[in-house]
């Protein structure tokens, strides 16, 4: 049962009056007054203690429910917390299967290049080898580039003496041969070519003509050059011969 102050006020007052009341009574009726008084003074600190408790009571359940509600805020920014934990444990989860597959990829990679450079490895004394041979084939090919130089020169030294000297053979022939075709010219065709220029002046005094004249001119040019002819074969048969 809750009791306010007034109350507690109004019993302390009834015990003042009865204090008033026993002093004009009776003595038996003080001692059983004096009994009343005494029950009514522990009612009221009875009654005190009980306020003060309740009082204490209801502090402590304020607490509690301030505390309850702080405990509810907290909860709930906890959870709100733990949410956005989890997504951006989900998100780094993610990114870390991704970099599991790109180690795993590179794994496989770094695998063959292994056994890529394995096999490198087993090859390279015969790769070595081959380098050799190149080396030794470079070489031969410079040394034989060296002597087809040296033979071309000789060959075109040789043949330009060659030529120089067929060329002075062939100009020491036709020199030979210009003057025999000369001589056999003059001796042989210069009746002829003066009866040529005569057929030419001729053939301009009279067109009607012209015709015998082309013939008898090309019968001398004939001549001359059957003529001609025998005499350079002749020629080269003398130079011929030893």
């Amino acid at each position: 049962m809750k009791f306010s102050r007034s109350t507690s006020t109004h019993l302390t007052n009834l015990s003042f009056r009865s204090n008033h009341i026993t002093t004009i009574q009776t003595p038996q009726s003080n001692s059983r007054l004096t009994q009343v008084n005494s029950k009514i003074e522990d009612l009221l600190k009875k009654s005190q203690t009980t306020f003060i408790k309740t009082d204490i009571k209801y502090q402590q359940l304020d607490n509690k429910l301030t505390k309850t509600n702080s405990y509810a805020l907290v909860l709930e920014q906890i959870q709100r917390e733990k949410k956005q934990l989890l997504t951006i444990l989900l998100q780094k989860d993610g990114i870390i299967r991704e970099q599991q597959n790109k180690i795993t990829q590179l794994d496989l990679q770094n695998k063959s290049l292994i056994k890529q450079l394995t096999q490198f490895n087993n090859i390279q004394p015969e790769m070595d080898k081959l380098e050799e041979q190149c080396q030794l084939i470079i070489r031969d090919n410079e040394q034989l580039k060296y002597e087809k130089n040296q033979i071309q020169t000789s060959l075109n030294y040789l043949k330009c003496q060659n030529l120089q000297i067929i060329s002075n053979e062939i100009r020491n022939s036709l020199q030979q041969l210009h003057q025999q075709i000369k001589k056999h010219y003059l001796k042989n065709y210069k009746d002829d070519y003066y009866s040529l220029q005569l057929s030419r002046i001729q053939l301009k005094m009279n067109d009607l003509d012209f015709y015998t004249i082309l013939r008898d001119c090309l019968d001398s040019i004939l001549y001359m050059v059957k003529n001609t002819d025998s005499s350079i074969e002749n020629l080269i048969i003398k130079n011929v011969k030893p």
